[in-house]
């Protein structure tokens, strides 16, 4: 988020935004029915009113802190919904409100996200995805800015969602089939179904998605059970027009396939009859290496996860314990044998697909440089950090 935030303000330098210059005392018209009108208050806007703020404007900002303490952020609130505050005030004061973490004042975000000017538009794109943290506050307002007029601002809350909601980035592509916001919305969908995203489905229960390098999966339902959304069937991979092997009885629950290619898509694991197997797409050459669900691949490396079934767990009254040892593994061959990590733990329900294990709609969720196993139902995991390679869980 910071480092959204130092594009963002790049972006305003550029453009140079100018604030009111307003006469201490004195309400200029333009501020007609605004707030400062009422209270005759221009101090805020005043301090505001200057992108970046220097050392003289933030001392002003901390004496005014002090000075309307219990009624801060609620003045900067103001500043932010008021159209009348000029460009570079709103922004500030957006801005602000995303820093402080503003949860109580999404109104006043919602109100600026109608600005005239796409910069403050995107700043509560920004500030919005600061208040949502790992929650939904804030969300809608991300998800309304992707159909701005202005593609920087459906970029931005592009950024801002990243790959955490397929179905929303391919409902975004189907709206808008071209553009810039469109190429950042197929890499996000492209790398959220490389890590474990729900793939789209036709009228039969197929699912289907294509590479980068023009290889694609193919999964045909041979038996369904719509009402778990689960299904078993078979995978074929191949070129955009000749296919090249086939995995028969490959389970499949929420829509994810347990079949990943891997990163120069030389070698795919992939699971089958539960057990793990990784093949060697240019020799063909395949190895198993046992029992196994759910692979995963480890973003920014040539390994991957998977879970094995390991002792402990029980029933708890309606949903049970299982618990799962998380072995990390290499599509290269000769990398050395699968080593355990940790351990995961995850609760089946009737109300989760049937009661089956939440380990088979896993996700690996970025959460910053860092990458986590997730699911509804399941404990987060999180997974070695890819960027410092001695680092486990």
């Amino acid at each position: 988020m910071q480092h959204s935030g130092r594009l963002l303000l790049a972006l305003f330098l550029l453009a140079a935004g100018c604030a009111h210059a307003a006469t201490p005392g004195a309400v200029p018209p333009e501020y007609a029915g605004s707030p400062a009108e009422r209270t005759g208050d221009l101090a805020l806007y005043q301090i505001l009113g200057k992108v970046p703020l220097d050392s003289a404007a933030e001392q002003a900002l901390q004496r005014y802190e002090l000075e309307h303490e219990g009624a801060f952020l609620e003045n900067v609130a103001e500043v932010a919904a008021d159209p009348a505050a000029g460009t570079a005030a709103r922004y500030n004061a957006v801005m602000l409100l995303g820093d402080r973490q503003g949860a109580n004042h999404l109104m006043a975000l919602r109100d600026a996200l109608s600005d005239r000017d796409p910069r403050v538009r995107a700043a509560v794109v920004v500030a919005a995805g600061k208040i949502m943290g790992n929650g939904q506050t804030g969300r809608a307002l991300i998800v309304s800015a992707l159909d701005d007029p202005a593609p920087e601002v459906q970029g931005k809350a592009l950024e801002v969602l990243g790959t955490s909601d397929a179905p929303l980035l391919r409902a975004f592509l189907a709206r808008h089939p071209q553009g810039e916001a469109t190429v950042i919305a197929r890499g996000l969908l492209q790398a959220a179904e490389e890590r474990g995203a729900p793939l789209a489905s036709d009228s039969a229960g197929g699912l289907h998605r294509m590479t980068a390098g023009g290889l694609r999966l193919d999964f045909q339902p041979t038996q369904r059970w719509p009402k778990w959304e689960a299904a078993v069937g078979t995978v074929t991979i191949g070129r955009r027009t000749s296919p090249a092997f086939s995995i028969p009885d490959v389970e499949v629950v929420a829509g994810i396939v347990p079949a990943f290619f891997a990163p120069d898509e030389s070698a795919i694991v992939y699971e089958q009859a539960r057990h793990i197997y990784v093949r060697d797409l240019r020799t063909g050459a395949v190895r198993e290496l046992g029992s196994g669900i759910a692979p995963r691949p480890l973003p920014f490396t040539e390994d991957f996860v998977y879970l094995r079934e390991a002792a402990g767990g029980g029933d708890l009254r309606e949903r049970t314990r299982v618990n799962y040892d998380v072995l990390r593994a290499s599509f290269r061959a000769g990398a050395g044998d699968p080593r355990p990590i940790g351990k995961l733990g995850v609760f089946t329900e009737a109300r989760l697909h049937g009661n089956y294990s939440p380990a088979r709609w896993l996700q690996v969720v970025a959460r910053g440089t860092q990458f986590t196993l997730e699911a509804e139902g399941a404990e987060t995991f999180r997974l070695p950090d890819p960027f410092h390679p001695g680092t486990t869980s």
